[in-house]
């Protein structure tokens, strides 16, 4: 079996950085792609999760996604801020991300900057994987994306970006869904949501700290043995004049991988009434047939009840961390009625055989009256491609800074 050329990089540590530069940390090189196997005029998908708040309750973290053979030349393609909510690392942010598709140019490289307007923009919980898509079949995946969105969001759910499944039907399909949100109204809840043919996947609301606030919102779905010709949305809709400027839609076909597991839960009732102790939303049994890499996407939703509520989340591989501490920074709440995102997103090396894939939430703040779980999603798939696909075999970066064969 051979691999889909892919990339990752996870820091999960808390960066701190006061002017707006480059997170050295987070960055991509050329050498790190093309040692991963990708090479120009690859097509790719870029998926990422970060924890972004700032140290003030009155000043605002940054953190840009960008595209270029240099940092000081690349195109910004996302941007993330963030007004500080509290001036407590680990409860005073917000879970960010992003999801594009490029195609690569020979030596461009991929840029993340860190800062703040007046104080400290603080960083954490960073994750990114990358997929080539040419090694993929024309219905292994599908992409669409509506980078003209202008103006308030509607009042009533619309459909931002939209894709049709294979008309064959019968197989399962990771979704990842983004929003990118720019907040002129602070009390008017925005909305964001993916949907496929049996309903809400999941169900995003959020409000911002500060007008002129950014957001790119990650939302992620799973659909069991599609129906032919499903379509899955990625809705947006907002109670007053917020904007939304753009959205975008990627789903995956799981068979096109040797292995995989997928879960969702549209309906859960998962109190969380113990400060930072576990509670199990979702679970899955991977069947492994060969040791390697395998990626992770999870993501609950919390329909918090209290302002003060911070919700965050882990992802277990057999009772311990796929990688260890991430997402443990908690999505503080602006308002009794959010529904907030927390997720894990990300690649571990995992040997052969039946492993159990939990994931667990938390809350971190305050629970004098219960946050709820209401959605979960869980899905985990090899890095090994299905059949005999006939891909060159490179060691990716992980391996090769952990000297791993």
């Amino acid at each position: 079996m051979v691999d889909i050329t892919n990339y990752h990089n996870s820091d999960p540590a808390v960066r701190s950085r006061t002017t707006i530069v480059e997170e050295t940390n987070y960055t991509i090189t050329w050498a790190n792609l093309t040692g991963a196997g990708f090479a120009g005029d690859d097509e790719i998908v870029i998926i990422y999760q970060q924890w972004l708040s700032d140290n003030t309750t009155t000043s605002e973290a940054t953190s840009e996604f960008k595209i270029g053979t240099t940092y000081g030349t690349a195109t910004t393609k996302i941007t993330n801020t963030v007004t500080g909510e509290d001036t407590t690392v680990g409860i005073s942010g917000r879970n960010v991300g992003g999801l594009w598709k490029h195609t690569l140019e020979t030596n461009e490289q991929l840029f993340w900057s860190l800062g703040s307007d007046v104080g400290n923009g603080w960083s954490s919980n960073f994750s990114v994987i990358i997929l080539k898509l040419g090694d993929l079949a024309a219905d292994d995946y599908r992409w669409n994306e509506d980078a003209t969105l202008t103006g308030d969001a509607p009042a009533t759910p619309t459909a931002g970006a939209t894709v049709t499944l294979p008309p064959g039907g019968g197989d399962d399909w990771l979704h990842i869904g983004c929003t990118d949100w720019l907040i002129d109204a602070l009390t008017n809840p925005s909305n964001s949501r993916l949907q496929d043919d049996s309903g809400a996947l999941n169900a995003i609301k959020f409000e911002g700290r500060s007008i002129d606030e950014q957001f790119s919102v990650i939302s992620i779905g799973y659909t069991a043995a599609a129906a032919a010709s499903e379509v899955v949305t990625t809705d947006y809709w907002d109670a007053g004049t917020n904007d939304a400027e753009r959205a975008a839609i990627f789903s995956l076909r799981l068979e096109a991988f040797a292995d995989h597991i997928g879960a969702q839960d549209q309906s859960g009732t998962h109190s969380l009434t113990v400060l930072d102790t576990a509670v199990e939303v979702e679970t899955a049994d991977l069947v492994l047939g060969t040791t390697g890499d395998v990626f992770f996407f999870a993501q609950a939703i919390a329909d918090v009840s209290l302002a003060t509520h911070v919700p965050y989340c882990r992802l277990t591989i057999d009772s311990t961390e796929a990688i260890t501490d991430l997402s443990n920074d908690g999505y503080r709440a602006a308002d009794t009625t959010d529904e907030l995102p927390v997720q894990a997103i990300g690649r571990s090396s995992v040997t052969s055989g039946t492993k159990t894939y939990d994931l667990d939430c938390y809350e971190g703040n305050d629970v004098g009256t219960a946050n709820t779980i209401d959605r979960s999603t869980l899905v985990a798939f090899s890095a090994a491609l299905a059949g005999g696909t006939s891909i060159p075999v490179f060691m990716n970066h992980y391996k090769q800074q952990h000297g791993q064969n």
